[in-house]
């Protein structure tokens, strides 16, 4: 029984450790995201036909 509970134990840790990794990593690339969509409003793009180049 009391190796089962650690057992139980170990395996939510893990859990918890692979959630909280997961949404760091979401985090992250949700800021990438964020600054991509200032750089491209700050850019105001032109958009220029591929003949022209």
């Amino acid at each position: 029984m009391n190796k089962q509970n650690l057992k139980n134990q170990n395996e939510s840790r893990k859990l918890e450790k692979a959630l909280s990794r997961t949404h760091t990593e979401r985090f992250e690339l949700l800021m990438k995201l964020i600054r991509i969509d200032k750089m491209l409003k700050n850019a105001k793009i032109i958009h220029v036909k591929p003949e022209e180049r």
